[in-house]
């Protein structure tokens, strides 16, 4: 939801580099999954890449339906950090997560779990 971070990564992407049919086929927007959206409509794939540990546990369940209920798209990839990998951060202290946004991180198990109890 952080235009800023839209800001970086229109920047990183080079768009007004590229020619018009690829610049076309990018759109970024800012919203929230945990909202229908009729932008995210539509699409046969969903890469929600380090997004879940940013909302609290409560709002997992309406991520989760308009993730996979209403939009629907046939393949979705999902990545959240592992807490079990904080170890290797020298500057990471014990126990401590490792973005203060972040509501939690789940073990590899914990994660599994999730995914395999439908999500819930």
């Amino acid at each position: 939801m952080s235009h800023r971070a839209l800001e970086i990564a229109q920047r990183r992407l080079h768009l007004e580099k590229l020619p018009e049919a690829q610049k076309a086929r990018i759109k970024l927007i800012q919203g929230s999954l945990t909202y229908r959206d009729k932008r995210l409509y539509g699409y046969d794939a969903a890469a929600v890449i380090e997004v879940i540990e940013h909302f609290d546990l409560a709002r997992h369940s309406a991520f989760e339906q308009v993730l996979f209920e209403w939009t629907s798209p046939t393949t979705v990839i999902i990545t959240t950090p592992n807490i079990e990998y904080n170890v290797k951060f020298e500057n990471l202290p014990a126990g401590k997560l490792r973005h203060s946004d972040h509501r939690f991180e789940w073990t590899r198990i914990e994660f599994q779990n999730w995914e395999k109890d439908g999500c819930n």
